[in-house]
């Protein structure tokens, strides 16, 4: 029997993730890829070695970008066709598993809406083109297609770290289905042994092994990161509120309202709990919940053992699991109880999808939206100064871009959680005493997270109190950060 693929989902799909796709400006992150994927192939790895990703999303996006420019829009094209073609590996999964053509369609519609795929739809960084990795893997893995794993695993680890943490879990999942099949009631159709157990298990371990062999040579690389990263060190100790956030995440990303988290904070844990019994009752779902929990699992064990590791985007691919998993184990239900359940997680799914188009812009790239107001201000021989690199890169693709920009002096240590000064060097970012310049007017524009260094802010003050300024922009000022853009005279 043929699964025909629904194409009207994919339309759907299609037509969520590419509205207002480039409304919102590129925020810091984003920033980070635009700039990076300008520079030449050789400044590119520098900079990215000296960071904290590997290269392979940023190599296909410098591609994207000298075809096609640096456009919000297109640099997040890219995002939103891996989510797509996503959805078309996770239908075929489903098949493979042998889902119900019910719980496959209800499957791939909740895929198509979910906050999360809206919100990563429309995000120029690598967590689609990862999440679609894994899922080539997983759906390779069923198939026995080695090659497919080898192909899919090589790329997912050069395209986000987490890879190191899905690769195992893929590993000892692929090989309880291999070597315990008789034992186990692993769901779906399974392609005929035509060779011994033996053989299988050897190619497995071939296909798991070839991957990180050809990720050996970046692995030295991530040593070095890891050394740079520990000077600056940012991620917070693991805590039941920064798990309980990561699963909030996965079901209703990041612009549900305020008012709603709690409801949904409880929601998700008691749709959690549900999940996993009935896994008790329906062992078929093992897998699925195999491969959603246990990177969390992982990565927990790994933060309290080592030092924290929690970020809640790397585990883009367990998300189209997730809901995979929801969807199998809500078509179990009967017509009561499936109306019952809608109910409960409908109203979190819609004001989090709504909220994502309502205020998404309002949440990214602050500073720029001050750039065509500096522009049409701007006089010839003023000079733009930063505090540090993070406004600089969000007005670098700007209207003022053109113009001469700067940082201030570094200080002895980067912000927490900002570019390395290798990172910086290799973008071209420019290191300058503002001093030793001349200019008759400067646009000093100073972001101050609470990450940041007191040396910062005292090189700041001191930039500030030695010339006369006027507050011409005060951007923001929440309990996250504060943001300011002085013209000072000299």
């Amino acid at each position: 029997m043929k699964h025909k693929f629904p194409f009207i989902v994919t339309l759907i799909a299609l037509a969520l993730y590419i509205y207002q796709i480039g409304a919102a400006p590129l925020w810091y992150d984003e920033s980070g890829t635009a700039w990076m994927a300008e520079l030449s192939p050789e400044r590119l790895l520098a900079a990215t070695a000296a960071d904290t990703h590997p290269p392979l999303y940023l190599l296909i996006v410098a591609g994207i970008e000298r075809v096609a420019g640096a456009a919000p829009t297109t640099l997040r094209l890219f995002s939103a066709l891996c989510i797509v073609a996503t959805l078309w590996v996770m239908w075929a999964i489903s098949v493979e598993i042998g889902l119900s053509e019910r719980a496959r369609r209800w499957g791939l519609l909740l895929l198509a809406v979910c906050p999360w795929h809206l919100h990563y739809a429309q995000e120029a960084r690598m967590y689609g083109l990862f999440e679609l990795e894994i899922a080539l893997a997983v759906w390779a893995l069923l198939r026995r297609q080695w090659w497919a794993v080898v192909l899919a695993g090589g790329a997912a680890f050069y395209t986000h770290n987490y890879a190191l943490i899905y690769w195992p879990v893929l590993g000892l999942w692929a090989l309880a289905r291999e070597a315990l099949l008789p034992a186990i009631p692993f769901p779906g159709k399974y392609p005929p042994v035509v060779e011994a157990p033996r053989a299988q298990l050897d190619h497995l371990c071939i296909a798991f092994a070839l991957p990180v062999v050809v990720y050996l040579p970046w692995a030295w690389v991530l040593a070095g990161q890891m050394r740079a990263v520990a000077a600056g060190y940012w991620i917070l100790p693991v805590s039941p509120g920064s798990v309980t956030y990561t699963l909030l995440t996965w079901l209703f990303a990041f612009t549900l309202p305020q008012w709603m988290q709690p409801v949904a904070a409880m929601l998700v844990a008691g749709l959690l709990l549900w999940l996993c019994i009935n896994v008790g009752r329906a062992r078929q779902q093992l897998p699925l919940a195999w491969l959603v929990l246990a990177p969390l699992t992982l990565v927990v064990l790994a933060s309290v053992a080592w030092k924290p590791i929690l970020l809640f985007r790397g585990f883009a691919p367990s998300v189209p699991f997730l809901f995979l998993w929801l969807a199998w184990a809500l078509d179990r239900l009967d017509r009561p109880r499936l109306i019952y359940a809608a109910l409960l997680l409908a109203p979190a799914l819609v004001g989090t999808a709504l909220g994502h188009y309502l205020w998404n812009v309002d949440f990214k790239g602050a500073t720029i939206n001050y750039a065509d107001d500096v522009a049409a201000q701007w006089r010839y021989g003023d000079v733009m100064i930063h505090a540090n690199e993070g406004t600089l890169m969000e007005l670098h693709q700007s209207a003022i871009g053109a113009h001469f920009q700067f940082i201030l002096p570094r200080c002895d240590s980067p912000n927490i959680g900002a570019l390395s000064f290798a990172t910086q060097n290799a973008m071209g970012i420019r290191a300058l005493d503002p001093e030793t310049l001349r200019w008759e007017r400067a646009w000093f524009v100073w972001a101050w997270p609470p990450t940041v260094t007191q040396c910062e802010v005292n090189r700041a003050q001191a930039f500030l109190a030695s010339h006369p300024h006027t507050l011409v922009y005060a951007i923001r000022n929440d309990e996250f950060v504060a943001a300011n853009i002085y013209l000072v005279q000299r």
